[in-house]
């Protein structure tokens, strides 16, 4: 395989595995509306999700946990980072 190949087939993966990511992050962000959360907190958490592979594990988590409180927990958790990545790009703009 030339390296021009190579480098087209990575691009290709990336993009299937980022496009897989979204759909996931999708997913739960409907479970979460079913739950009755917020437009605002799903729909910033599954934006940041393509950037901050942290916010995913934390979809991930609250999507697998059946405990109330704990997910309640999560959710105060991706609150704060979306807090944290709205602060980061306002100080990057800045």
């Amino acid at each position: 395989m030339s390296s021009r190949t190579v480098a087209a087939h990575q691009r290709d993966h990336d993009s299937s595995k980022h496009d897989e990511m979204r759909v996931e992050a999708f997913g739960i962000g409907s479970s979460m509306k079913a739950e009755g959360l917020s437009n605002y907190l799903i729909s910033r958490a599954v934006d940041l999700s393509e950037e901050f592979e942290g916010i995913l594990d934390l979809l991930r988590l609250w999507r697998d946990e059946s405990d109330a409180a704990e997910r309640g927990e999560i959710v105060s958790d991706i609150q704060e980072l979306i807090e944290d990545c709205s602060q980061q790009r306002k100080a990057q703009a800045v």
